[in-house]
């Protein structure tokens, strides 16, 4: 004995024979017969219409034909369906004429309905039905999203949960709840042929407490633009729109918090998650980097230099930039697909690369929209070590990145074990990945002629650094020789002021071929920092044969014994050994330049990592997990900021209305009020 519960499916048609019959043949095949199904002609005038739909149900009895005598339009055609069709004790399912059931769709839709006292109204997925559409997103080319869309469902269906609450039903294929019509009526013949009828009745039962489903795992093909022109569909969308709104206001408000704050990952991210491009799509994200030349942006388009022509090979790589960086650094003269970040990028990614670190909360939000998956480069934790630079958004932003990246970089084996004792073993999710690839010599540039007032006629010393603290530059400044000349890479110290043998160039903004000069005609290179990722200035002083004298860390050692620079660099480990250092290295006649590994060599270890994370199948759970924290983040922000707007709004029409009456208060006395 069948326990199912029967349904009782109104197919409204008008003309189309063409779409009509693939309906009609999908429902014989995938629709049981203890079903009934009523096909509703509207009035058609298309030539042997209805003999063509007699001649397609004459061997099925359960498949009854009913005509209008005039046509009434969708909305009258439900409603009398519903009045005089449908059986006793049957659920409802409306159907459209223009689409095309699949197998087993009705009973994974009626185990939704009936899951709940609460589910009013269930939807299956489809290729064109708004929020029911998957990929509910897709950005490529649509010419054949239908196919694109099934095959995206049949990857992704069994990795959602059977049903999920969405705000609205969408009424080219509605499974009813049969009470709730007769307790609340279906259609309100306001909305006239149609458009918006099934969100009214949505927003009216679940006034009532009633919620519409969608049913994951049925799909039902939609051709979708109905019997109307699209100016007639334009008309009737704003009017009925107008009317729904004045009912419901609550109905916009709900379907933005559902396609905003509520979406799943999984549907945002559906067309990624379900092979619908023919290219995995990276994004090198360069969005947080600085318009400055120093160690991270040269390590970051170094890296990218290499890595784009590895990458593109075999993927879609699209690079995103501050429209400021861009400017600075030009790379669309470079690369075919340059974003700038000056509005919301509507695009979703397999995996961006952060090359690097993230220390805000919108940085890692925005991340959160773009890519499935995050490689994230942690070149150091001194912005954690030291409290003077701390920010407890910087702690919790380096946090979230160990939890939820999947893979994670560093630049030397000494920064990454840095970083693991810092934040502590069980801070990094288990099943991430996490490597230190070196960085490669640095490309050779041209240097600028010695004619330069910044580089100096005679013998000099050129120490590296910037305004951090931990660069040392001050401390390596009290230990110099009172008589050597030395050009200071960094903003002069605080404190004091210093002899005519120093010579101050700012960080971060000389040109790299000026850089490349001092190089090439200093003495020797002092690079006295106490905490480095890397200590690129060891590699740029190599490669010009140039002594170094450096601090004695492990980062230092490691990289020493990495680029077998031993003969290169001397170490301290108090700054009073620096002088006797200098004396030594600059009595040296020749140190020869030095080079080995190339950048080319890291962006092949770095496309294999790359590789390796993208292998791995995706843990949707934590996903999940990570797009809930970070919109929730991001909802406590936006309201953070609107209550400070407001409240200096407040202060200032207070301030205007005060100055306003000290104004009349002026006038009045000078005439005379």
């Amino acid at each position: 004995m069948l326990t199912t519960p029967s349904v009782t499916v109104i197919i409204p048609a008008y003309n189309n024979w063409k779409e009509l019959s693939k309906c009609i043949a999908g429902c014989i095949a995938h629709i049981h017969p203890h079903h009934r199904i009523v096909i509703i002609d509207d009035g058609s005038d298309e030539p042997l219409y209805r003999e063509r739909i007699a001649e397609a149900i004459r061997d099925h009895s359960w498949i009854q034909l009913v005509h209008n005598d005039r046509r009434l339009g969708f909305v009258a055609t439900c409603n009398r369906g519903v009045r005089e069709c449908v059986r006793p004790g049957d659920d409802i399912l409306l159907l459209n004429a223009d689409t095309e059931v699949t197998e087993g769709f009705l009973d994974e839709m009626l185990a939704c309905l009936h899951a709940s006292d609460r589910h009013g109204v269930v939807c299956p997925r489809s290729n064109s039905a708004t929020i029911c559409t998957i990929p509910f997103q897709f950005s490529g080319d649509r010419t054949e999203f239908r196919t694109i869309s099934f095959n995206s469902w049949r990857r992704l269906k069994d990795s959602f949960p059977l049903f999920s609450v969405i705000p609205t039903g969408v009424g080219f294929c509605m499974l009813i709840r049969r009470e709730l019509v007769d307790r609340f009526g279906l259609f309100d013949a306001v909305y006239g042929y149609g458009y918006n009828e099934e969100n009214d009745f949505s927003c009216r039962i679940n006034r009532m407490g009633y919620s519409a489903i969608m049913a994951n795992r049925a799909y039902v093909f939609h051709s979708g633009g109905g019997g109307f022109s699209s100016k007639e569909r334009t008309t009737l969308e704003k009017r009925n729109r107008r009317i729904l709104l004045r009912r419901y206001p609550e109905y916009g408000r709900a379907v933005k918090a559902y396609c905003g704050l509520h979406l799943p990952a999984r549907e945002h991210f559906a067309d990624v998650l379900g092979g619908c491009y023919p290219r995995k799509k990276i994004l090198y994200d360069l969005s947080h980097l600085i318009a400055a030349h120093n160690g991270t942006s040269e390590y970051a388009l170094s890296l990218l230099d290499a890595l784009y022509p590895i990458l593109s090979a075999s993927m879609d790589v699209t690079i995103l930039i501050h429209p400021v960086c861009e400017k600075f650094f030009r790379l669309s003269e470079q690369y075919p697909r340059v974003l700038l970040m000056n509005g919301t990028v509507d695009k979703r990614f397999d995996l961006a690369l952060v090359p690097q670190q993230t220390f805000i909360h919108s940085h890692l939000e925005m991340l959160n929209r773009l890519a499935v998956r995050w490689i994230v480069n942690i070149q150091d934790v001194i912005a954690l070590r030291c409290n003077e630079l701390k920010t407890p958004e910087a702690d919790s932003s380096l946090r979230f990145v160990a939890k939820y990246a999947d893979g994670i970089l560093s630049v030397s084996r000494a920064s990454l074990e840095d970083c693991q004792a810092f934040l502590g073993a069980d801070a990094f999710r288990s099943d991430g990945i996490r490597r230190a690839i070196h960085h490669g010599y640095p490309v050779r540039i041209a240097s600028a002629d010695t004619r330069s007032p910044m580089i100096p006629r005679e013998p000099f010393l050129f120490l590296v650094g910037n305004h951090y603290e931990h660069k040392a530059i001050a401390r390596a400044i009290d230990a110099l020789p009172e008589k050597i000349l030395t050009v200071v890479l960094g903003e002069p110290p605080r404190r004091g002021s210093f002899g005519k043998n120093l010579r101050f160039l700012p960080s971060g903004k000389i040109d790299p071929a000026i850089i490349a000069a001092l190089y090439r005609e200093c003495q020797a290179v002092i690079f006295p920092s106490q905490y480095e990722g890397f200590g690129l200035p060891m590699l740029h002083a190599a490669q010009a044969g140039k002594p170094v004298i450096a601090c004695d860390t492990a980062t230092t050692r490691e990289i020493v014994q990495a680029f077998k620079l031993e003969k290169i660099v001397s170490t301290f480990r108090n700054f009073e050994e620096i002088g006797s250092l200098i004396a030594r290295v600059t009595a040296i006649d020749h140190v020869s330049p030095t080079s080995g590994r190339t950048w080319h060599d890291a962006a092949v270890e770095t496309a294999a990592f790359i590789d390796s994370v993208l292998v791995l199948p995706v843990n949707l759970d934590l996903l999940e997990e990570r797009s809930r924290l970070l919109r929730e983040i991001g909802r406590i922000r936006s309201e953070q900021n609107a209550r400070s707007f407001m409240m200096r709004m407040r202060s200032f029409v207070a301030r205007c209305i005060k100055k306003g009456r000290r104004v009349v208060e002026r006038l009045g006395r000078g005439s005379g009020w």
